[in-house]
């Protein structure tokens, strides 16, 4: 199977490589080895590398910069198509058209520079605008649902492209009703505030960044918060550090003493040790506190 796609690939001049350290793409640092990566340079390609797994029956991921991955161990067959390189943003009148690959952190930079508010707390979010519309990512109080106008997705399923415009947002926390779909996200309408002082905004971004420092065990790889928030106003970190979840560990996976929602990765962890710690920490919210907690961590299964 893997042959006849590379053939593929080929044939549709998509770029792609083999027998990729899974480590490296993700911010967690974790997993075996990906059979196949595509790494489309356009919308165009993104899409024919999606159809044509399909019609060779291989499984396949979009993903981004990989900030809520977990790769697992041993090989992995599951094509990869990666989207960092569609990364374009265009300023308009009442905000920014972006790309599914821009990471957020440069959107938030550049509509602050221009002189729009609003996406200030996007400022440290690792992952890219696809990622975070695929969960609603959000930081200091606010999500991509609070700027977020209109979408640009492609329905595998029909190979229709559809522009959704004021579409409604699973209130869910981080979710918004498409994720369960396979739902490949291309592009977004924001919203923002017009006529801002650019360097008052681009001063906000900098204390946020200092806030986040702070707060979150930046030095050690991870991939964000492990787990969803059992309630929109019971924070997972609160509740983990209540437990006494702090220095949990399997391995060389352990939940940060910095900031007990992140699960960090101590040197040379494994996907089975980063699975194993969550199990325990699910069973013990359980035990104490009656909660089945959801892991807000995608992971990428190894074999076919």
């Amino acid at each position: 199977m893997s042959g006849a796609l590379e053939k593929k690939f080929q044939e549709y001049g998509i770029p792609y490589r083999t027998d990729v350290c899974a480590a490296l793409l993700s911010t967690f640092r974790i997993g075996g080895i990906v059979g196949i990566v595509a790494e489309p340079r356009c919308e165009g390609e993104l899409l024919q590398a999606a159809t044509l797994c399909r019609a060779c029956g291989a499984p396949y991921a979009v993903i981004g910069n990989g900030s809520n991955l977990l790769f697992e161990d041993g090989r992995i067959e599951t094509v990869i198509i990666r989207t960092v390189a569609l990364d374009a943003v265009r300023i308009t009148k009442t905000g920014a058209h972006a790309s599914c690959g821009v990471p957020l952190p440069k959107l938030s930079a550049l509509t602050a520079r221009a002189g729009f508010s609003g996406l200030q707390f996007a400022c440290g979010i690792p992952g890219t605008l696809g990622g975070g519309l695929a969960m609603n990512a959000g930081a200091h109080g606010k999500c991509l649902s609070d700027v977020v106008r209109a979408v640009r997705i492609w329905d595998p399923d029909t190979c229709e492209i559809k522009t959704d415009i004021n579409f409604k947002w699973n209130t869910s926390y981080r979710n918004i009703g498409y994720k369960d779909k396979n739902t490949v996200f291309l592009s977004a309408d924001l919203v923002l505030e017009p006529d801002k002082d650019p360097e008052v905004i681009l001063a906000e971004i900098k204390h946020l960044k200092v806030a986040r420092a702070a707060a979150q065990p930046l030095q050690f790889p991870n991939a964000g918060c492990a787990f969803c928030r059992p309630h929109p106003d019971l924070p997972i970190g609160k509740l983990l550090d209540e437990l006494g979840c702090k220095g949990m560990a399997v391995g060389a996976a352990a939940v940060s003493q910095k900031h007990a929602a992140f699960i960090v990765n101590r040197g040379g962890a494994s996907a089975n040790d980063v699975k194993k710690l969550m199990l325990e920490i699910q069973k013990k919210v359980e035990k104490e506190r009656g909660i089945i907690l959801q892991s807000e961590i995608r992971i990428i299964p190894s074999g076919p």
